[in-house]
């Protein structure tokens, strides 16, 4: 960046006074050769009053040593030179921003210098408000983790704890109805059966709140996942416990994802036993799994089929904990399921969604990291 000497200084001198900014030009030895009107105002002058004279006469001798040797400095190397500093003007504190560059003649020589000040104190008191606020952010954001920290192992210490006392109405049930041994009636009968259901599926609520915990918990070991090899796995385990069920498997070409294989077993899981449980009732049932049209930086993959559906105006409750909509005595299950779904993928840094139908079938998408060395 250079200014040159010569005609050229009477237009310089009005562009200067034209600008909000503190503007002046020196000659080798630190006299004032030009001012702007900003400039001579801050020091209740007028911009002829400080032509011929130097910092020493304006500012303290501090502060003017300070100067000379930035403009020496700029001189010297012939590169502009840019720094921020506190002055103190009538009771206040402001902060300002001076930027110095070489002036030229017409032989190319440095014959001084030219100088602009700004007064950055409102950008300054900015980046002061927005550090503080990045700190209370980054305080909260570590208070929230730890609580998330012990909350995870109260919910584990507690589901641990309450299979004991589960432990012992299982015990304690089958020694009664040992002694009673042939004689229990008909109600006996049943009683004991609704015991017997009530703390199997109490077993089964804790074991599903365990695994929830544990899907927070666990560190993510990220790695490249083709989802056809995984998916296969998680279709020929879910088929291996439904021996009885004829089901049409349709699953389509898959992406290759960068996430944590194993709990990214666990979510699809949950979501292929979710679909052939709520094809139950159908006499043709279906899943199928594919991929959508994918974006440079996810895939998208779904689980579709063809089982009871669900009303759109109740998709948000699908995945929070503990949600059902529908009956328990049909579908047997604790509403953990899909919130683990939602909770792997959500660490992932994916998203997840769902549209259905009631009576008409439910299609579950998962927008996921796709691998960087993967498949298109």
């Amino acid at each position: 960046m250079r200014a040159r000497c010569g005609n050229s200084r009477a237009r310089l001198r009005a562009f200067m006074d034209s600008i909000p900014d503190l503007g002046w030009m020196k000659d080798r030895a630190g006299r004032f050769v030009a001012a702007n009107r900003q400039l001579a105002g801050h020091f209740g002058l007028e911009p002829r009053q400080l032509v011929g004279r130097t910092d020493s006469e304006i500012l303290g001798e501090d502060r003017a040593r300070q100067s000379r040797t930035e403009d020496e400095r700029v001189m010297n190397t012939e590169k502009m030179l840019r720094v921020e500093r506190t002055v103190d003007r009538d009771g206040q504190t402001r902060w300002m921003e001076t930027i110095k560059v070489p002036v030229y003649d017409a032989d190319n020589h440095v014959v001084g210098i030219c100088g602009l000040s700004r007064d950055i104190t409102q950008r300054k008191q900015a980046e002061a408000t927005l550090r503080e606020m990045n700190h209370l952010l980054e305080l909260r954001a570590d208070e929230l983790a730890a609580a998330n920290r012990e909350l995870d192992a109260y919910t584990y210490t507690v589901s641990h704890d309450l299979h004991a006392p589960l432990r012992h109405i299982s015990g304690f049930t089958r020694l009664l109805k040992d002694r009673l041994g042939d004689r229990p009636d008909a109600r006996a009968q049943r009683l004991f059966d609704h015991i017997t259901a009530a703390t199997e599926r109490m077993s089964q609520l804790i074991d599903d709140l365990l695994e929830f915990s544990r899907t927070n918990r666990a560190q993510l070991s990220k790695e490249r996942v083709p989802l056809d090899a995984l998916l296969a796995e998680v279709v020929e385990e879910v088929s291996a416990g439904l021996p009885q069920r004829q089901i049409e498997w349709r699953i389509g070409p898959l992406p290759v994802v960068h996430g944590d294989r194993n709990l990214l077993r666990v979510a699809f899981f949950n979501l292929i036993a979710n679909a052939v449980k709520y094809t139950r009732k159908r006499a043709d049932p279906f899943v199928e799994i594919g991929s959508t049209v994918q974006t440079a930086d996810e895939a998208i993959v779904y689980v579709r089929d063809n089982g009871v559906g669900f009303d759109m105006h109740e998709a948000q409750r699908l995945f929070g904990v503990f949600e059902r909509l529908h009956d328990g005595r049909e579908f047997e299950g604790s509403g953990i399921g899909l919130a683990i779904v939602k909770r792997v993928v959500e660490r992932h840094g994916g998203r997840v969604w769902a549209q259905g139908q009631r009576g008409a079938g439910a299609t579950f998408y998962l927008a996921l990291p796709k691998d960087a060395g993967g498949e298109p």
